[in-house]
């Protein structure tokens, strides 16, 4: 057993607490004064043997390769500096005398003594003894780069298949659900509708609780619908559009919400052609993001919304909505569209609205992007192609 192996052992007995990255932190330390014990006893062995006349002096390139997998290349660097100082200035000493060369042969004359004091020979050898070194250490450097790499590629490709089955699972037990829950929510809608058309229909109190039982009601029945939206396969209904018209229908839809949160909104609609595309999807798309930008604004806020062929493409119309009100905070921007994220509290969103209007507005093969500063404005874009058999994808690339 080497000395390197018994303090590594040693140490290695000793406590490193219950934190992982402690004990990480703990086995580098431990692996560290291994390599260095071990260039230590190399260097006097080859001293003892002979030096550069050593075949053995190979053996440095193990203990490079191991720092090089095992750290940074920084720091196996260092070990590569290490090794050329311990090597390199044993074989200078010998070369000025200060210690003897070859102590082994007990002053017996050496077969080798004649090339031994070429200056040229040494100088060669040591510059040879240092690109070796530092090049196994940058090659395996870049090799475990590139297998560090290749995982966690792996591993990110097997997250997202195990994401897109657990949504898939989702969407199917989200779709029995919302099919469920539909059929008991239509007879209470039409039991309603009659309980208006009575004498409870007359009394005020009673129609205020009636309102408050129909709005909630309403509520359960978008958030099925989402559900069945995210979750189905139906089929685009494609028509030619007048997406401008159908945003003034879709805002008129809401204008009863927009009065009573009083919250402006401005209309700049550009010339655009008809478009092919699922008008009842759209509607539903556009409505939801005008409600995320009213809840968004709270009060005496504003909301944009424009439409325009982008300068330099006729590919695809664009519907911006901008609203003023608190924005998205940065941590969030990336999974704004993910279903059943939301930001609002419990009761208020569903968070499948932007998850639905992702999908609906793939389906059509175009984009949709969110960009937002926090307590100032967030903007949505969406993006149709004015061809439908053609993908904005495809169009970009």
């Amino acid at each position: 057993m080497t000395v390197a192996n018994f303090v590594m052992k040693w140490v290695g007995s000793l406590p490193h607490g219950d934190d992982p990255a402690e004990q990480s932190r703990g086995d580098d330390q431990i692996l560290a004064l291994q390599i260095c014990l071990d260039l230590c006893l190399l260097t006097l062995l080859l001293h003892w043997s002979g030096s550069i006349e050593n075949p053995f002096a190979i053996f440095y390139v193990f203990h490079m390769a191991t720092s090089a997998i095992s750290f940074r290349l920084q720091r196996a660097m260092m070990f590569g500096l290490l090794a050329v100082v311990l090597f390199g200035g044993t074989v200078l000493l010998e070369v000025s005398g200060v210690i003897p060369h070859y102590p082994l042969l007990l002053g017996k004359e050496h077969s080798g003594s004649q090339t031994w004091h070429s200056a040229i020979f040494v100088a060669g050898y040591l510059t040879a003894f240092t690109l070796a070194l530092f090049g196994v250490i940058a090659f395996v450097s870049k090799v475990e780069r590139r297998r560090v790499d290749a995982e966690h590629h792996a591993n990110d490709h097997e997250l997202l298949a195990l994401s897109r089955e657990r949504l898939a699972r989702v969407g199917e037990l989200s779709a029995g659900v919302a099919h469920s829950v539909r059929n008991p929510l239509h007879g209470a809608l039409n039991c309603l509708s009659l309980i208006r058309s009575g004498p409870a229909g007359d009394d005020p109190d009673s129609q205020e609780a009636l309102d408050l039982l129909s709005e909630g009601l309403s509520r359960i029945e978008i958030v099925t619908q989402r559900l069945l939206t995210y979750s189905g396969n139906r089929q685009l209904n494609r028509t030619l559009t007048d997406v401008n018209k159908l945003i003034q229908d879709s805002i008129a839809f809401i204008d009863p919400r927009l009065t009573r949160a009083q919250v402006t909104v401005q209309l700049n609609l550009g010339e655009i052609p008809e478009v092919l595309i699922d008008r009842d999807k759209i509607s539903e798309i556009i409505i939801n993001l005008m409600d995320n930008a009213v809840f968004a604004c709270k009060e005496d806020g504003t909301v944009t919304v424009n439409t325009c062929i982008p300068s330099g493409s006729e590919e695809h119309i664009l519907i911006e909505v901008i609203d003023t009100g608190e924005g998205i905070a940065p941590e969030h921007l990336r999974t704004v569209f993910d279903p059943l994220f939301t930001t609002k509290a419990v009761g208020e969103g569903s968070g499948l609205g932007l998850a639905v209007a992702r999908r609906v507005v793939e389906e059509h093969g175009g984009k949709i992007t969110l960009s937002s500063n926090l307590g100032e404005f967030t903007i949505i874009q969406v993006a149709l192609p004015l061809n439908p058999d053609l993908s904005l994808s495809e169009t970009e690339s």
